[in-house]
């Protein structure tokens, strides 16, 4: 395995409370593997009916290029601050690989050639206020905008004839627009952050060999609430309550087949919903001088949970 990485930015000071940063990111990588699989075949008096001998030599090249760029405006008030991010990336993986299957039983072999060929774009924008209020006391706000297309080409040409049972392009499309608060004040001893985010989601699941599009389109609340009592002599506790979201991806959505194993064949779902978990956590820290303690405790519980079945 090759890899080549490159990376170039730049900061520009508009004035002294405000600085705009840019970076470009070039990233290049090709390797070869090579992968002999034996497999034996037994009948039901466990008598040994053949063995298979499967080679495969796959050969894969990766490229990817990424443009950040960065707005950061600081107020007069300490910690009063602004931040806007955007990042705009292209990757582009072609794999291909031969792989040929012989049995001790036949002197037939069967021979098949595999491209996988994967484009992705990215484009996120994200912003950020943080607005210090009274002593102790913080409110901050954002928003986030994720956009992602990853297109997959996968094909098989078994004995050189196209096998269109393992033939598919997958379109994948998520857009993902999200909006936060949070607020935090301190009481005594105690520190509390309470926010919440609002999330709207449109998955598009598009199997373009056989026309079949999936669109999926819903938005969430996800609250989240965070409190720390601090004893004396650095110690502190805490307990944290998060709500999250698990999306599908790739593989996991592709209803056709992959031919990575003879004997072992995946076949994804591109009906799946996303998981949801209700997280708490405990948890409690003790400094010294020289010497940190740090444990924690958590629960969580996860609904519409992604299952493999195996047949």
């Amino acid at each position: 395995n090759n890899r080549f990485n490159s990376q170039f930015g730049m900061e520009y000071y508009i004035n002294d409370k405000t600085s705009l940063t840019g970076t470009v990111l070039y990233r290049k990588s090709d390797g070869d593997d090579t992968s002999l699989n034996t497999r034996k075949d037994y009948d039901s008096t466990r008598l040994l009916t053949s063995t298979t001998f499967r080679n495969e030599a796959e050969t894969e090249e990766d490229k990817t290029l990424e443009y950040t760029l960065n707005l950061t405006k600081d107020f007069k008030k300490e910690g009063h601050k602004l931040t806007i991010d955007g990042s705009f990336s292209a990757n582009i993986d072609r794999n291909t690989a031969l792989i040929s299957d012989k049995a001790t039983n036949t002197t037939a072999e069967t021979l098949d050639e595999t491209t996988n060929n994967q484009d992705q774009s990215r484009n996120l924008i994200q912003t950020d206020y943080v607005l210090p209020l009274a002593k102790g006391s913080q409110f901050e706000a954002g928003y986030r905008g994720d956009f992602l297309t990853i297109t997959t080409d996968f094909s098989v040409i078994n004995n050189g004839i196209p096998f269109p049972e393992f033939t598919n392009v997958l379109e994948y499309k998520e857009k993902v627009n999200a909006l936060y608060v949070n607020y935090g004040f301190k009481v005594k001893k105690f520190s509390f952050l309470f926010g919440t985010r609002w999330e709207d989601s449109n998955i598009e699941v598009n199997q373009l060999a056989t026309n079949d599009f999936n669109t999926k389109r819903y938005n969430n609340f996800f609250p989240s609430a965070f409190v720390t009592y601090e004893f004396a002599n650095q110690t502190s506790a805490s307990i944290s309550y998060s709500k999250r979201l698990q999306r599908p991806r790739g593989r996991q959505l592709n209803p056709f087949n992959n031919l990575s194993s003879n004997v072992n064949i995946f076949v994804g779902n591109p009906d799946l919903n996303p998981s949801f978990t209700d997280a708490i956590d405990l948890s409690y820290l003790k400094k010294w001088s020289n010497l940190t303690l740090s444990t924690s405790m958590y629960g969580n519980r996860t609904t519409d949970a992604i299952q493999f079945v195996r047949r």
